[in-house]
């Protein structure tokens, strides 16, 4: 019984492989090199999937941002409009319903994406 270390066979075995075969050495190395290779590529891969993960998921945000100060935008707007025209209670009324909004929607979107276990990457299968 021979207990061996490592991926490849040690020196004394490639011996005896090479005298049962000559090719053999040369071939368990070849087969070794290739599954280095193959196991590099694929690492590099998820890494770049996990890469463009994040760069969607901030992306994602940086839009959601931008829509969301857009339409506060259009509601302070609205709601100066309609307190300069006289409609003070409904301008009132629409400028306190786009504040609470939005300090609702920062609020609550920064304790749910604070929240733990949610990560903005892929997780390795």
């Amino acid at each position: 019984m021979e207990i061996r270390r490592g991926p490849i066979p040690d020196a004394a075995e490639l011996i005896r492989y090479r005298e049962a075969h000559p090719d053999a050495p040369a071939v368990i190395l070849h087969e070794f090199q290739a599954q280095g290779a193959h196991r590099r590529a694929r690492e590099e891969t998820c890494l770049e999937l996990e890469r463009r993960a994040l760069e969607a998921s901030i992306l994602s945000e940086r839009l959601g941002v931008a829509c969301g100060l857009a339409i506060a935008m259009v509601g302070f707007g609205c709601a100066t409009f309609l307190v300069a025209a006289g409609h003070e209670a409904a301008g009132t009324a629409i400028f306190g319903l786009d504040a609470g909004a939005l300090v609702s929607a920062f609020i609550l979107g920064r304790t749910r994406t604070g929240a733990p276990g949610r990560s903005h990457v892929l997780e390795r299968a």
